[in-house]
């Protein structure tokens, strides 16, 4: 062909079944510039395949119609779609061959009454009499049945035999094992690699709290869906702690391309650190494009991981930071005592180097991620690029991509646990509502207000030092209680609606009024103390404003574009978050144009940043996202994020937070009634509980994070707790 002519119908057809010989490349080019072919081109192989759709799921074909095919597909991989499919099982029709392996093979299938496809992993018929196999494929089927949901690993549906078949269902999700992912991409970018051994630590820590190790991790067993979640496959070698499971002693299972050291000896000896290793072995794969120990036969790779140190990361690929290449090298510890004792550990020391575009990953030993990062799939090859592999043998198109296998979310119920460490009383006993609650600088005192008055306690011995009378603020929502940095006075901003505000400054050694009623013109959003005796208040209307005690009007104000959420104050620096989904840092001066000194990043929704903490020698800003239950941190100096910490369960949404101010502390309360504590300066979980009953409603925490009230909605109790150093 000269890339002129248009090739004639014939031409068209025999490129797209991959039979045109020498004529291909020509072909190829012409079509990449001619719109018309490509289209002809495409519906030849359109309506190919959808006669190969229909003979998979039927028998309703003409004896001509099956002769024409027969010569057209002869000698092309488009013939692999018309091998005969194996009888249904157990009411699922077997639609399609998704892969194999030396013991089965996994189906694409639809149930025939529910019309639900699902995937179906049915053991070689040779294999079925095998009783070591058999064996094998009994504690994959248990072990899938007896772990907890988890969005990062896979779920059975179904487990039996049918005329003498032993088969598993499993859900069905698109997407592609990280091998072939490897393959067509090669070395992955940092952040990528990353999050996806970061999706697979949490997947392996949730095994590990279940007593079971994987034993075979590898990139051909973690799964990546075009959402963009990790899911962890294959568990037919999962050993439950404590017992023998089946394996010889002295036994190496595995895959020699990344197994233990201590795995080589005995496989019924390991524990989780060894899973730890297979998935640095594994990242040490997507950072460099190529195992640790590459040509080598088996028994040389099972002794290299023994005795020797592979090719450093960094002589590799100069471009991984050295912090990334010391956790892979940490991971991938000949002694197990050397590497992350936990797959969560690894997890929370890999978090601050995954991608941030999304914002929506726990950094730590986190039991239930949330959201995923999506990371881009690879191109997908052309269609005529696959018809021309497939007639080369090269691939099985009607084979597919990879699938995997997608957890279905469930809304865990209250349950009726004893009681946190830690809990001190119920702040009210008899249930009188609590709209809104403030602690004292020094932790010493702690106020709240009930819809029309405002109780100070003593925070330790629950002593009351005075009520003060109010009044109601029931058509909008109380603004906010802070005590001045003294703690001399605690201002209380009431919402009498939208447009309407007052502010009453309180005297908390003498429970009386400190300064006549402030009134504003507009919502208040915010309160927060500034210094000793300057309060900043945060506006619906975008002002952000420096206020003295009794003051009618602010001593220093800038006007942000939206509605002030939540503000923080350190040293001469404010931060605070709008509704535009921003974060500004300003100095305490507030100059009177919206310019501040840093403005973050903005969030995937407006009102989304509803908690907001600065630590202003560090130069370090920190907001919980409501819609992602994340924790962003950005480093304000540099200009660039460096905390995504997850902060609740991917099926339940966050509900409440309040960071420490002085404390790098943050507590958050989620729809499903949990309460955690977290420390993100080290990524790590202070506490959990859940002694309430339904969502959280209210959660605030001490400037010196040692002290935490919780509020539910079905129970109504704010519960105070004295929290761990």
């Amino acid at each position: 062909m000269n890339g002129v002519a248009c090739p004639d119908s014939d031409q068209l057809r025999a490129f797209a079944l991959g039979t045109s010989g020498a004529d291909a490349d020509g072909i190829a080019s012409h079509l990449d510039s001619c719109s018309k072919c490509a289209a002809e081109a495409d519906g030849a192989v359109d309506g190919l395949l959808a006669d190969v759709r229909i003979a998979a799921a039927s028998a309703r074909w003409t004896p001509e119609r099956v002769r024409e095919l027969e010569q057209l597909l002869a000698g092309t991989g488009l013939w692999l779609a018309l091998e005969e499919m194996p009888a249904p099982v157990a009411g699922y029709e077997l639609l399609e061959e998704l892969g194999a392996g030396g013991f089965g093979k996994v189906y694409r299938a639809r149930h025939t009454l529910l019309a639900r496809e699902a995937a179906v992993k049915i053991l070689h018929p040779q294999w079925c009499a095998d009783p070591r196999v058999r064996a094998r494929f009994v504690i994959e089927m248990a072990t899938i049945g007896r772990l907890r949901p988890h969005p990062n690993v896979v779920v059975a549906l179904h487990a039996d035999e049918d005329a003498g078949r032993m088969f598993l269902v499993m859900e069905l999700v698109k997407g592609q094992p990280l091998d072939q992912l490897l393959r067509e991409r090669g070395p992955l970018p940092v952040e990528q690699a990353c999050e996806l051994a970061w999706q697979a630590a949490n997947a392996l820590q949730h095994i590990h709290e279940q007593g079971f190790v994987h034993r075979d991790v590898k990139p051909q067993n973690l799964m990546l869906t075009d959402g963009g979640v990790v899911k962890l496959l294959d568990l037919g070698l999962v050993r439950v702690v404590g017992t023998q499971g089946g394996t010889n002693s002295g036994a190496a299972m595995g895959t020699p391309d990344y197994m233990a050291p201590e795995q080589t000896r005995d496989a019924r000896s390991v524990d989780t650190r060894a899973d730890v290793y297979s998935l640095g072995c594994t990242l040490y794969h997507l950072l460099t494009g190529r195992v640790p120990f590459p040509d080598r036969h088996v028994l040389a790779k099972m002794m290299a991981h023994c005795i020797e140190t592979p090719t450093p990361v960094a002589e590799l690929r100069p471009d991984v930071p050295y912090s990334v290449a010391a956790l892979v090298a940490r991971a991938m510890a000949k002694e197990p005592n050397k590497r992350f004792q936990t797959p969560g550990a690894f997890a929370a020391a890999l978090a601050p180097f995954c991608g941030h575009a999304s914002a929506s990953k726990p950094a730590s030993v986190v039991k239930t991620p949330s959201k995923p990062m999506p990371l881009p799939l690879p191109n997908k090859p052309s269609r005529r690029q696959a018809i021309k592999w497939a007639a080369a043998g090269l691939v099985p198109i009607a084979a597919g991509a990879g699938l995997g296998w997608w957890w279905q979310h469930r809304k865990p119920g209250h349950s009726e646990e004893p009681l946190a460490s830690g809990f001190l009383r119920v702040l009210n006993p008899d249930r009188e509502a609590v709209r809104a609650v403030a602690f004292s600088k020094d932790g010493q005192k702690l106020a709240r207000y009930d819809g029309h008055a405002v109780r100070v306690e003593d925070t330790a011995n629950g002593q009351t030092l005075f009520r003060i009378e109010l009044g109601d603020a029931t058509t909008w929502s109380p603004g906010g209680l802070a005590f001045t940095g003294d703690g001399a006075v605690l201002v209380v901003a009431l919402n009498d609606s939208p447009e309407r505000s007052r502010i009453h400054w309180v005297n908390t050694t003498t429970g009386q009024a400190a300064a006549p009623l402030t009134l504003l013109a507009s919502g208040v959003l915010s309160v927060a103390a500034s210094g000793s005796r300057d309060i900043v208040i945060g506006e619906n209307g975008g002002r952000l404003g420096l206020w003295a005690i009794g003051a009618q009007t602010p001593t220093r104000s800038t006007l942000q574009p939206a509605g002030v959420r939540a503000i923080a104050s350190c040293n001469d620096t404010i931060a605070s978050s709008a509704d535009d989904g921003r974060m500004r840092v300003y100095p305490a001066t507030l100059p009177p144009s919206p310019e501040a000194v840093w403005d973050g990043p903005v969030t995937a929704q407006p009102a989304d940043l509803v908690a907001v903490g600065l630590n202003a020698d560090a130069g370090r800003v920190v907001a919980v996202s409501r819609t992602e239950g994340s924790l962003l941190g950005w480093d304000v100096k540099r200009g660039q994020p460096f905390l995504a910490l997850g902060l609740v369960a991917p099926d339940a949404t966050l509900r409440a937070a309040a960071i420490a101010s002085t404390s790098p502390r943050v507590v958050v309360g989620d729809s499903a009634g949990s309460v955690a504590v977290w420390d993100w300066q080290h990524s790590t979980t202070v506490v959990r509980y859940r002694d309430g009953a339904g969502p959280v409603a209210l959660v605030a925490i001490s400037a010196d994070g040692r002290w935490a009230v919780t509020l539910h909605e079905t129970d109504g109790q704010a519960r105070l707790y004295r929290l761990p150093e």
